[in-house]
């Protein structure tokens, strides 16, 4: 097997920070101002949204909780009602659902001229086809 070969790392020698401030000038400082103070107005917007969501998930866990509570008591008192109860052999009858059969409307006799208008409106739109 090969020996792995150790490499040398470079240290770096950190540069001494200037101790002159530095000022860099600002073209529109007013509008660099106006924006920094819309973008946080924006941020801010956004964060009570966020903090509303929150509090509506909180309540939406909290009304889950409560439901699923109810639901398992009335299982409870649904079991305790039916021990309570004599036993029987009948059951319901389930009544089958009848559809009504609409009857097919009968052919109504058209006139003639009903008749002429759908075979003009044949040929025109074979005229339409040959353009």
């Amino acid at each position: 097997m090969k020996k792995k070969k150790k490499r040398k790392t470079k240290k770096h020698k950190k540069k001494e920070a200037s101790k002159e401030p530095l000022f860099i000038g600002v073209r529109d400082p007013v509008f660099v101002r106006r924006s920094i103070l819309l973008s946080s107005k924006d941020l801010i917007d956004s964060l009570k949204k966020f903090e509303g969501l929150v509090d509506l998930r909180l309540r939406k866990e909290n009304y889950v909780v409560e439901f699923k509570r109810v639901v398992d008591e009335l299982l409870v008192l649904n079991r305790k009602l039916r021990s309570h109860l004599p036993k029987t052999q009948l059951r319901e009858k389930e009544v089958p659902v009848k559809t009504k059969v609409e009857p097919k409307p009968l052919p109504s006799h058209k006139s003639h001229l009903d008749l002429l208008e759908e075979e003009l409106s044949k040929v025109e739109a074979k005229l339409d086809a040959l353009d």
